[in-house]
């Protein structure tokens, strides 16, 4: 009785050996075949739940490189659109030094029928496509034209609304600007203070766009300096109330209130000159201003000197509107490259994630060929092996 369980379990210890060995060729062939350790989560649940993790990991490099794109885009299209405007507006000053001496004003009209096309132009411009059926320029409203032309004026539809993307794990980046941070909130004047000629002057004195000398000393308000006679003048606040007097002189400095402000030419009595603190303008109005300074001629010395102080304050806005347009290209340069740094960064995190997740997933191809040649012999011979305990003569008495 024992010899016959002692044989019995020879041929069980057999045939687990070759299937065993069976099992584990099958193993490795799919391993070789598919190039993975695994092929169920069972297999090995703590690799299957790290390449998970890993998986998902990659997944969102992939989104935000997809974001770094689109903001790419975006942005590529605002400088573009920019550097248009910076061509624009320069051409507008071209004229606006032009049209500002006196040997040019028989070209006046000439001059506002460029004005006209170019005004037209920087509208196009700020209308520009943000290449997905919206516009580059319009805020959340993506979708509505962001301005139109009416008249003398350009109207702003849009919102103040700044998109922002993920481009890293703790990095975002604005693909645009609204129209009206790129166009309308532009201080005019010289930023702090506006000066202006009285439209009713008779004398030739030409305002400059003043100064700020002392800004803890400014105090806003609308003022006005107002000429008594020829040479002598007051400056009065926005009640009408004296705070300086004294005598002109040509070309000299009317200093009050932490400011500059030059007159240059002679004055006469009655003539007056606004300072009224500065406010938003957009670049269009500053271009139409433009126009319908430059509209007519000026039939006297003292049209003329209005003329040219508007013009100073032309030239002045312009100056602005092209320092302004050029610091916010300076804010599109720098999201440009911070996209160029992080899209570098997250290629160098997916490149060491793929690493990462090939050590936890992927066989090493030789290893495994060697192996699975090791196992075939191995099989081979457990076979062998069984088919010989198939044949001891106890087994056929035990048939």
């Amino acid at each position: 009785m024992s010899g016959r369980i002692s044989t019995q379990g020879l041929y069980l210890q057999s045939l687990a050996a070759m299937l065993n060995q069976q099992a584990a060729l099958a193993r490795t062939q799919q391993q070789v075949s598919t190039g993975r350790r695994f092929a169920t989560a069972a297999d090995n649940p703590v690799a299957a739940a790290r390449e998970l993790d890993l998986s998902r990991s990659l997944k969102r490099i992939d989104q935000l490189q997809q974001n770094i794109s689109v903001a790419n885009h975006r942005l590529s299209l605002e400088d573009n659109a920019l550097a248009e405007v910076t061509d624009t507006l320069q051409r507008v000053r071209e004229l606006a030094v032009l049209v500002n001496s006196d040997t040019n004003e028989g070209a006046r009209d000439v001059i506002v029928e460029e004005l006209d096309q170019l005004l037209s132009h920087l509208v196009q411009t700020a209308n520009i496509s943000d290449g997905e059926g919206g516009y580059l320029f319009a805020g959340f409203s993506a979708k509505a034209q962001p301005f139109v032309r009416d008249n003398t004026m350009v109207q702003y539809r849009g919102d103040q609304g700044q998109r922002f993307l993920q481009i890293g794990s703790e990095r975002r980046v604005a693909d645009g600007d609204s129209g009206a941070s790129v166009f309308q909130l532009l201080h005019n004047g010289n930023g702090t203070f506006t000066t202006r000629a009285a439209s009713t002057n008779t004398g030739s004195a030409i305002v400059d766009n003043g100064a700020l000398r002392d800004a803890s000393a400014w105090i806003p308000d609308n003022y006005k300096i107002n000429f008594l006679t020829d040479t002598d003048y007051q400056v009065v606040d926005g009640g009408g109330v004296p705070i300086l007097v004294d005598t002109y002189e040509d070309g000299g400095v009317i200093s009050f209130n932490g400011i500059d402000v030059s007159l240059s030419g002679p004055a006469a009595a009655g003539d007056s000159f606004e300072i009224d603190p500065s406010r938003y303008q957009d670049i269009f109005a500053t271009v139409q201003d433009f126009m319908n300074a430059a509209t007519g001629q000026s039939a006297d010395s003292g049209a003329r000197a209005v003329f040219h102080s508007d013009m100073n304050s032309v030239l002045g806005n312009l100056d602005r509107a092209l320092e302004h347009i050029a610091t916010v290209r300076t804010r599109v340069g720098t999201r440009l490259s911070a996209l160029d740094d992080q899209g570098q960064l997250n290629l160098d995190s997916r490149l060491s994630l793929e690493i990462t997740l090939s050590d936890v997933r992927d066989i090493d191809i030789i290893e495994a060929a060697s192996r699975l040649d090791l196992e075939r012999v191995s099989l081979q011979a457990a076979q062998q092996a069984f088919l010989r305990v198939q044949n001891l003569s106890l087994f056929r008495l035990l048939g």
